[in-house]
């Protein structure tokens, strides 16, 4: 969020994710962006 702040450029959250996680993760990420009122976008990856 910094680098946004500093550069005016949308911030974003990439969210490396194992198989055994089961989306707990994401939805923690979600639910803390949704909380504080913040636009953040969050990109996912599987690892295999």
């Amino acid at each position: 969020m910094y680098y946004s702040a500093e550069t005016g450029k949308k911030p974003g959250i990439v969210l490396i994710k194992n198989p055994d996680s089961r989306e707990r993760y994401v939805k923690r990420v979600l639910s803390a962006i949704t909380h504080h009122g913040v636009e953040i976008t969050v990109y996912t990856v599987d690892l295999k």
